[in-house]
C-alpha cells in the first residue's frame, strides 16, 4: 500500500458526467495510482473496479430554506444594481459536497494514507508531476490548494498531508456546518471558502496562484466549462417595482437563449442573444397570480402567486437598488 491516495468526488446522474469520470479513473488507474472515489450517485462497475476503495453515501441532501441560498449580483444594467437567490436554482447542494470533502479525507485517513490529493470528477490529467511537486509541497505543509483573486480556493483540486489533522478535524457536524454559514454569510458562502476556514488556514498551508493550475498540468470544471445542455449561466428572474411585476434577462451563456414564460394565463416568448439583457414590466403586481418561467425548453422558476407567503419571498429573493 501507498502513503499516497487520490481521492475523486463525483456525482454523476447522467451518462455524459460518467464519461468524464471514467475519463479521469482511466488516466490514474492507468499511472497506477491508488484511488478512493466517493460518490452520491450509484457508479458503473467498470470504473468502480478500477478504484482501490469506493465510498457511496445514498444521501444527497438539499437546501431548500432561503437563509442558506446565496444572494448573487449582476451590474450589467448601468446605474443599478440586481440581486437573486433564484437567479439559478431554488436550493442549495452545500452539504453533500461538503460532506464529500470530509468523508474522502477523514476514510483516507482511517485506511493509513499520509498524502491526499482530492479531485473532482470533471478533471484531466495533463502532467502527472503536478501531484508528484505537490506531495513534495505537502512534506513540510499542511495542505496546498490554488487560490483566485479574491483568495478563495479553487474546488477541483486540494491536497492534504492527513498528518496534520485529527479524527476529530475531519468529522462532519451538520449542525456546526450550518450555524457557521450563516454566521459568516456571504464570506463563507462556497465549500472552498468553508473549506479553507475550517481546514487550511490553521494548518500550514500553501497557496498557488491558479494562473497556474494548466501551466502545471491540470484542467479542472471541465462539465462547467463545456457549458453542458443540463444547465445554464444566465440570468432570467422577476422584479417587483413599485406596482409591477418586472422581468430581468442577461444572457451570459456562449450563445442565443429562448426564453418563454407564462403570467396568469398568458404565453410569451423571446429570444435573447449573447451578452444582450432586458428589463420590463410584465404585469401589474396586485393582478399577478401565477409565474412560469421556461430556459431553452426547461423548467427554470414557477411561482403560485395567491399564496402571499411565495410573494414575499418572490420580492425578497431579487432585488434591484441603485448603483450610487
Amino acid at each position: 500500500m501507498s502513503d499516497e491516495v487520490y481521492i475523486v468526488a463525483a456525482y454523476t446522474p447522467d451518462s455524459e458526467r460518467e464519461d468524464l469520470l471514467r475519463n479521469l479513473v482511466n488516466q490514474l488507474h492507468s499511472a497506477n495510482k491508488e484511488i478512493l472515489l466517493i460518490s452520491h450517485s450509484i457508479t458503473p462497475t467498470d470504473i468502480v473496479k478500477k478504484c482501490r476503495y469506493h465510498v457511496y453515501d445514498s444521501e444527497n441532501k438539499i437546501l431548500e430554506d432561503d437563509q442558506y441560498k446565496h444572494m448573487a449580483w449582476n451590474t450589467i444594467m448601468p446605474g443599478f444594481v440586481v440581486m437573486s437567490r433564484d437567479v439559478q436554482r431554488t436550493y442549495t447542494t452545500l452539504i453533500p459536497v461538503y460532506k464529500l470533502v470530509l468523508y474522502g479525507f477523514g476514510f483516507a485517513k482511517m485506511v493509513g494514507y499520509k498524502y491526499a490529493h482530492y479531485i473532482e470528477y470533471d478533471t484531466k490529467v495533463n502532467d502527472f508531476t503536478f501531484f508528484e511537486n505537490n506531495r513534495k509541497i505537502l512534506e513540510k505543509h499542511g495542505c496546498v490548494a490554488y487560490t483566485n483573486i479574491h483568495e478563495h480556493p479553487i474546488g477541483f483540486y486540494f491536497a492534504f498531508n492527513l498528518d496534520s489533522y485529527t479524527f476529530d478535524d475531519l468529522k462532519f457536524d451538520e449542525k456546526k456546518f450550518l450555524n457557521k454559514l450563516v454566521e459568516y454569510y456571504p464570506k463563507l458562502y462556497l465549500v472552498e471558502e468553508l473549506t479553507k476556514y475550517f481546514f487550511m488556514d490553521n494548518k500550514n498551508p500553501y497557496f498557488k496562484d491558479e494562473s497556474l493550475i494548466p501551466k502545471e498540468g491540470l484542467q479542472g470544471a471541465l462539465y462547467c466549462s463545456n457549458n453542458s445542455k443540463t444547465g445554464i449561466s444566465s440570468w432570467v428572474i422577476p422584479l417587483v417595482v413599485g406596482n409591477y411585476l418586472h422581468m430581468f434577462i442577461t444572457n451570459l451563456d456562449n450563445r442565443m437563449i429562448k426564453v418563454e414564460y407564462v403570467i396568469n394565463d398568458k404565453y410569451h416568448r423571446l429570444h435573447v442573444n449573447e451578452r444582450e439583457y432586458h428589463y420590463f414590466k410584465i404585469t401589474d403586481w396586485e393582478s399577478a397570480k401565477f409565474l412560469k418561467i421556461m430556459v431553452d425548453g426547461e423548467n427554470h422558476l414557477e411561482y403560485n402567486l395567491t399564496d402571499d407567503d411565495i410573494r414575499q419571498r418572490l420580492i425578497a429573493n431579487n432585488l434591484i437598488e441603485s448603483a450610487q
